[in-house]
């Protein structure tokens, strides 16, 4: 197993969460959810899967390998499908523009996990927001999901270089990205619920003053 490999993936991770604090350090006020938000959502993620792509791991084939994955499957979850297909669409031009072998796949990975982001959103996404307790071990689960189909779109390259690409990022892909996906989504969704209670604590507020008026 290539070390090198290995250390660039777990540096590509932990670029993605480097940038997610700088998001939630300077988008920490409530906001009106509205299609403008959605599309400035889009709009960076979709530039942080730019930056995230440009510092990929490469294989001797031409294929790039990076955190994209958790980027767009944890927009899905958090931001819905509008900010999703924005970011994806921005990353898939992208993939398209670097080429090689493997940039049929790479789409492919952006529009799976995307996807599967957006479905857990569907189904699990208000009673995990509801919540109080820690929701560590099924964010774990859901990156587990995610990443176990970033594996099976990635086992669609060439058969002749299956093997390299198994062997340079299962370990990463299966142990690193999911526990990447968790920690993303812990700090997500305490993102979402103090932007939740300062919006509670505005209209409270908007109500006690039409009352006082």
């Amino acid at each position: 197993m290539d070390q090198t490999i290995i250390m660039g993936l777990v540096y590509n991770a932990a670029l993605l969460i480097t940038l997610a604090l700088i998001y939630i350090a300077v988008y920490n006020k409530p906001k009106v959810p509205s299609r403008g938000n959605d599309l400035m959502v889009g709009l960076v993620g979709g530039l942080a899967g730019v930056l995230i792509m440009y510092t990929a791991v490469g294989l001797s084939y031409g294929g790039i390998f990076d955190a994209r994955s958790i980027l767009i499957s944890t927009l899905g979850l958090f931001f819905g499908g509008l900010p999703t297909v924005v970011a994806g669409t921005i990353m898939a031009a992208y993939r398209i523009l670097l080429g090689g072998p493997g940039a049929i796949i790479g789409i492919l990975v952006i529009v799976a996990t995307g996807t599967a982001g957006v479905l857990w959103r569907k189904y699990r996404f208000q009673r995990l927001m509801e919540t109080e307790r820690s929701s560590f071990f099924e964010f774990m689960a859901f990156g587990l999901m995610v990443h176990l189909i970033f594996l099976l779109s990635a086992s669609g390259v060439p058969p002749e270089y299956i093997r390299e690409t198994m062997e340079g990022i299962l370990f990463p892909v299966l142990l690193v990205y999911p526990l990447g996906t968790a920690l993303l989504c812990v700090l997500f969704k305490n993102h979402y619920q103090k932007v939740r209670y300062a919006n509670s604590l505005r209209e409270s507020n908007d109500r006690i003053n039409k009352i006082l008026e």
